[in-house]
């Protein structure tokens, strides 16, 4: 006879119950798991969108301390050539002022004299104060004030020197100074 072994019917209902579970639960760990991917997924993007946001905000903030600081540079080196050469404005429009009174005769020479020699200690190294005293000195007829200070004023500066007074010359008609002066002043500088 031959030993057959028979394996008796066993209740299997209970494995198929525990499988079925494990399969439930492993389909459930699965959705959880595609969740938490998709939270991932999101807060990556997130994450990307603030560093974004960031790497924009700084180089914003960079670019607006820059503009700062080159507005207080600016500021700064306002101030400084207002210190330096705010005076000479008052020179320009003195000159402008004394020329235009000169035409129509409405101040004194004293006070023209008076403004001129002011304006020359107000403003020790500007060429265009000597100037402006040595018109004053012409038109108070003191010659020896009015050729030292055009020398003064050629010595501080040759070119503007000489074109002020070739303008200053052409006002007043005398074509013989105009080109004179005009001779005198070089050309870019050269000299």
């Amino acid at each position: 006879m031959s030993e057959e072994r028979i394996i008796p019917y066993a209740d299997l209902s209970q494995i198929e119950w525990d499988l079925k579970n494990i399969h439930d639960n492993v389909a459930t760990v699965h959705s959880e798991i595609a969740g938490v991917s998709a939270d991932v997924a999101s807060i990556e993007d997130r994450l990307e969108t603030l560093a974004r946001q960031f790497t924009d905000f700084v180089e914003r903030d960079i670019r607006d301390k820059a503009l700062q600081i080159a507005h207080t540079l600016l500021i700064q080196i306002r101030q400084e050539l207002d210190q330096k050469y705010g005076h000479y404005e008052t020179v320009r429009r003195h000159t402008t002022g004394i020329l235009q009174a000169t035409d129509i005769k409405l101040v004194r020479q004293e006070a023209i004299t008076t403004a001129a020699e002011e304006l020359m200690l107000a403003t020790p190294r500007y060429w265009l104060a000597p100037a402006l005293v040595s018109v004053a000195a012409w038109l108070d007829d003191n010659k020896d004030l009015a050729e030292r200070a055009t020398a003064e004023a050629v010595k501080r500066d040759v070119n503007k020197a000489a074109l002020y007074y070739a303008l200053l010359s052409r006002r007043m008609g005398r074509l013989g100074a105009t080109a004179a002066w005009l001779d005198h002043a070089r050309p870019n500088g050269a000299g």
